[in-house]
């Protein structure tokens, strides 16, 4: 196989057609953007009494239906008391937590609601989400000092809410920041007000613990990290991730999906099945380029993680492309 020069790698790319075109976005009916009202986060709505909570950790998605609310994933530690105050000023209380998985930027609002909410995870998630309740102060911390140090600082009963987090973890048990009640099989579901929802785990993907939540009359659902839109992604190997895994549980989800599923990433822009299609073609394609560059080029890893593969020109949290592509070069080296 004859091998491409640096430069020519380096300019390797899809076409516009592959790994842009997402299709029609879903409608957002109205946005209720951060620092209105006081609030911290921007507040997106969707047909059917939902909204989603962008910003701060993983996007959060609330539905509401008969008179109550379920609330997908908690933002990161110290951020719990504002989530759940901003979600029920919406005018619905919460009833029902979930996580999709454990990493804390999805879990570390937990204490807010533990005490007197069930809240939903995968039963992998349960130790790892206990395991880590001893960083979440350290992390709560560098919260308050980014929400205190931007140029547009959040609004003071947001800087409270966070320091009295603060103040008083030292006493919180790392069970405060853990599930409720565990899912153990591939699907289980909730009856939850007028409406069904579904809690499915494929398996293994961007940790071992993903739980994808589906609520099938709404045609709505939440992908947790196993959406990265546009985004390069976190591939945890410590958990348990594998991008063969990935994939397939993006399939598995696709199979539930058609042309007008409104789709919720982990991180990004709220989207549709078009989306999902283009996380499983990222990890045929990044593959690609650090298959060529190991096997063809003879790149270290640490050479493989400097690249800039002009395949993802565009792509957001670029800080994470290093990792991405280390990951991935550890994959590959197992094989």
């Amino acid at each position: 196989m004859k091998s491409l020069s640096r430069r020519q790698f380096h300019a390797l790319t899809l076409s516009a057609a592959a790994m842009a075109a997402l299709g029609p976005v879903p409608s957002v009916l109205a946005r209720r953007r951060a620092d209105e009202d006081g609030t911290l986060f921007d507040w997106q709505e969707l047909p059917g009494g939902a909204w989603v909570a962008m910003g701060q950790g993983g996007n959060t998605l609330l539905v509401r239906s008969a008179g109550q609310a379920v609330l997908i994933d908690c933002k990161n530690p110290g951020l719990g008391a504002t989530l759940r105050r901003e979600a029920e000023s919406f005018g619905t209380p919460v009833r029902l937590v979930v996580n999709t998985h454990h990493h804390g930027d999805h879990s570390g609002g937990n204490p807010a609601f533990t005490a007197d909410l069930p809240l939903v995870a995968h039963a992998k998630a349960k130790p790892r989400i206990i395991a880590q309740s001893e960083e979440m102060l350290g992390r709560a911390r560098r919260v308050l000092q980014g929400l205190e140090g931007g140029e547009k600082p959040a609004p003071k009963r947001v800087i409270d809410e966070v320091k009295s987090f603060i103040d008083s973890i030292a006493g919180v048990p790392g069970d405060a920041f853990a599930p409720t009640r565990v899912v153990e099989e591939r699907m289980e579901a909730d009856k939850f007000g007028d409406l069904e929802v579904q809690y499915h785990h494929i398996g293994p993907g961007h940790t071992d613990n993903d739980m994808v939540v589906f609520f099938p009359s709404l045609n709505l659902v939440h992908m947790g990290d196993l959406l990265f839109h546009r985004r390069y992604p976190v591939i945890d190997l410590a958990a348990g991730a594998t991008t063969i895994g990935w994939q397939e549980s993006v399939r598995e989800i696709i199979k539930l999906c058609d042309a007008k599923t409104t789709v919720i990433p982990g991180h990004g822009e709220i989207t549709d099945v078009n989306g999902l299609a283009t996380q499983v073609e990222f990890f045929n394609k990044i593959r690609e380029v650090v298959r060529h560059a190991k096997d063809v080029e003879g790149m270290t890893k640490e050479e493989v993680m400097n690249l800039t593969p002009g395949a993802f020109e565009g792509y957001e949290f670029q800080q994470m492309r290093p990792r991405t592509l280390g990951a991935v070069f550890e994959e590959l080296e197992k094989k």
